[in-house]
């Protein structure tokens, strides 16, 4: 028992012990903390300040020939030519100044579904996001995005197939209903049909109207679509934002004291170190 309380009271005398020298060492190293911390806050304002303002901004885009795989690997050598800043090749891509290039800081491309198995419509839709110098390039910048999609030769042999197979359905449906109108037409003359006639297909006349309009309705549908393809459509634009994405000088104030208060305190204990060395 007497051991025990021995052992106890010997504890608490090598942690009293222990925290008088962390007290210690901290009341010595007090001015070699603050000095970091104040040096780090100094860099992390400093880094704001001298640091360009960039700004984020998203466009939605549509497209019924392309998928994100597709803009992905259009995209990717665009993104290749801003990480490695080659401005010239870059702005000739994009159909833009070099002085707008320049102000480009990253463009990037995904999905606005988290999974595209989640999208149920035959559009596929695409959310390309732009991180810029200057808000006043957006515009130019949209431009040149959708042009240097719509232009490229994969994307403009995917339209013309859509194209031409909208065309041979509007065609193959025309027919259809030329040949529904003629026996119509010869239903209310009352002129008697041939079941031999490769042209015809006898049905009931409530059927044959009903058909009709069917055909109609997909000939309106295929029509609309030939007349509104495109390889990409906007649904909505660039905007933008007042309020940069970054540097925020918070950020860079946290991050500058944190950083000097762990120098402070590895400075400290190297000295420590160094002092116990040598006693």
């Amino acid at each position: 028992m007497n051991t025990n309380l021995s052992q106890s009271n010997d504890d608490e005398i090598d942690l009293k012990d222990l925290l008088k020298k962390i007290i210690n060492i901290l009341s010595r190293g007090t001015k070699t903390i603050i000095l970091s911390v104040l040096l780090g806050a100094i860099l992390g304002l400093s880094y704001f300040f001298n640091s360009s303002i960039t700004y984020k901004s998203s466009m939605v885009l549509s497209s019924e020939v392309l998928v994100l795989a597709n803009v992905k690997a259009l995209l990717g050598p665009v993104e290749l030519l801003i990480m490695e800043g080659n401005i010239s090749v870059l702005a000739a891509r994009l159909g833009v100044d070099k002085e707008t290039a320049a102000k480009i800081k990253s463009i990037a491309v995904k999905s606005i579904f988290e999974k595209e198995s989640d999208n149920k419509e035959p559009v596929n839709y695409f959310e390309v996001t732009a991180t810029v110098t200057d808000n006043d390039i957006l515009p130019q910048l949209q431009e040149g995005i959708v042009n240097f999609l719509q232009n490229n030769e994969f994307v403009q042999k995917r339209v013309t197939l859509k194209e031409e197979g909208l065309k041979t359905l509007i065609a193959r449906i025309n027919k259809e209903i030329a040949q529904i109108d003629s026996v119509k037409q010869k239903i209310g003359q009352s002129v008697p049909l041939s079941a031999t006639s490769s042209n015809v297909v006898l049905m009931e006349p409530s059927n044959l109207y009903e058909q009709a309009l069917k055909m109609v309705e997909k000939q309106q549908e295929y029509t609309a679509k030939l007349a509104l393809i495109d390889s990409f459509q906007v649904v909505q634009g660039f905007t933008p934002y007042a309020k940069p994405s970054s540097p925020s000088w918070i950020i860079c104030l946290v991050t500058g004291l944190a950083g000097g208060l762990i120098i402070g305190f590895a400075i400290l204990f190297f000295k420590e170190m160094d002092r116990y060395v040598r006693s």
